[in-house]
């Protein structure tokens, strides 16, 4: 996993582009628009704690996009899952359960550590997933002119050996530490290496 750069803003922007019309066809044309624009703007930007554009690697090939941010109280610090899409191939490896793995370990991993990892999710059954498969917990669902926004939260935990599937840039993490380079973390070698097997669920 490391932080994407405008380097890699073609092919973000396609996995993001396709990974919304194969979600739902007829969103398709009003969403992927905006979103890969959003994207595309947030890799021209320097990464920092309000913001980072992180991409997860495999032999080269871009496999999933996270956009992530940090935000809360001194007292209850947490990293927020803005954005994050999977490459349309990868449905069948579940990737959804080894990042939801990650970013509760990368928390851990920041300076000062965050407490725990929150997201809102938009579509109910994406919600129900990650309840069900991801160990992520509900706080509240708005529902508004039929609008859906679940809010979800799991906790930071430092998941001993999950640099064997997902290494991490050393760069990742100081982008989302609010203290400047984080000393004393060892940088972790990028790329994922794990069979169809294991990506299951």
């Amino acid at each position: 996993m490391r932080v994407l750069t405008s380097a890699d803003t073609q092919a973000a922007t396609a996995l993001v582009r396709e990974r919304i019309g194969a979600l739902d066809a007829e969103r398709a044309g009003r969403d992927a628009g905006a979103v890969t624009l959003r994207i595309a703007g947030s890799l021209g930007m320097r990464p920092s704690p309000s913001g980072c554009v992180a991409g997860l690697f495999d032999d080269g090939v871009l496999l999933a996009v996270l956009v992530l941010a940090r935000h809360g109280s001194p007292d209850e610090r947490a990293l927020d899952v803005v954005d994050a899409y999977t490459h349309t191939s990868m449905r069948a490896l579940r990737l959804g359960v080894l990042l939801s793995m990650w970013v509760s370990d990368h928390a851990t991993r920041l300076t000062p550590p965050a407490s725990r990892v929150t997201t809102v999710v938009h579509d109910p059954r994406l919600a129900a997933y990650l309840i069900e498969m991801c160990a992520w917990e509900q706080e509240r669902h708005v529902r508004d002119a039929g609008r859906h926004a679940v809010f979800l939260h799991r906790p930071a935990e430092q998941l001993c050996n999950l640099d064997v599937l997902i290494g991490t840039d050393a760069v990742l993490v100081d982008a989302l530490s609010e203290a400047g380079p984080a000393g004393g973390i060892e940088p972790r070698l990028s790329g994922i290496s794990c069979s169809a097997s294991e990506g299951r669920r």
